[in-house]
């Protein structure tokens, strides 16, 4: 373990405490509901920025390592020949905090004009920091904006714990992600398909349930074609879709959900 990285967290530790202990007076002196409940998301706050400050530094040693730096870029090239650089770049941790680090950069490859045309960090990509966040924050992002009933108001919940994107990057980071979950997705198919029936695993001899259920929502989907309106925005199809949701579980011998 990198010694700096020890002295660099005893002193955000001595930081923190430092801080609290120069707020602590008036912390006590929180008597009443709303004063209490201010100390309580300041409290938060610091809590936050602690966890965001440890992030930042056990980040930065991990891309100091030339040995990790050399793997993902090396896996990442494989035979393409693609050049790599060093380059900056701002990573938001799941605290709302933003960090500024260097990483290795693959150039992109093929035609300038190409679509598949995509840089990349493989250093970042490999600890699964992509669209500018951590993996953390990625996961609370888009549970929190799905779970809204818009974007809006998702960011709006995530904005009173100090995380705010913005409006730009939660879609990019909800597509991102979305992409890399139907990836994942296609990847788990193929390996079922692919391996050998066999009576053994974990449901062997037990009474499952599976069921299928849907619902209907319309997705925006642009026209690429044609001129933007007044608005600045381009005309659009809403057409109907159905998502599936399914759902497996286990039963006892008297149909009732067994929770093991």
């Amino acid at each position: 373990m990198p010694r700096n990285l020890l002295t660099q967290i005893d002193e955000i530790l001595a930081k923190f405490r430092a801080d609290v202990e120069g707020k602590l007076e008036d912390w006590l002196a929180a008597r009443a509901p709303v004063a209490f409940r201010e100390m309580e998301e300041a409290a938060h706050a610091d809590a936050r920025r602690l966890a965001d400050a440890v992030v930042e530094g056990v980040l930065r040693a991990t891309l100091r390592d030339p040995v990790f730096q050399g793997m993902t870029s090396l896996a990442a090239r494989g035979s393409t020949g693609r050049r790599a650089e060093k380059r900056e770049v701002t990573v938001r941790l799941l605290g709302g905090g933003r960090v500024r680090v260097r990483a290795e950069y693959l150039r992109p490859v093929g035609p300038r004009r190409s679509r598949r045309r995509l840089g990349g960090y493989p250093a970042l990509e490999a600890l699964g920091i992509g669209f500018g966040v951590t993996p953390a924050l990625g996961a609370e992002v888009c549970r929190q904006v799905t779970e809204s009933e818009s974007v809006r108001v998702g960011r709006a919940a995530l904005a009173r714990r100090g995380i705010d994107p913005g409006h730009k990057q939660t879609l990019r980071i909800l597509k991102g992600f979305g992409d890399r979950a139907v990836a994942q997705r296609e990847q788990w198919l193929e390996h079922a398909r692919s391996e050998v029936a066999t009576n053994g695993g974990a449901l062997a001899g037990r009474r499952v349930v599976v069921a299928a259920d849907g619902g209907r929502l319309r997705q925006r989907c642009p026209k690429r074609r044609g001129r933007p309106r007044k608005n600045g925005h381009r005309a659009y199809d809403a057409p109907w879709r159905e998502p599936k949701l399914l759902t497996i579980y286990v039963i006892d011998a008297k149909g009732k959900l067994e929770h093991t």
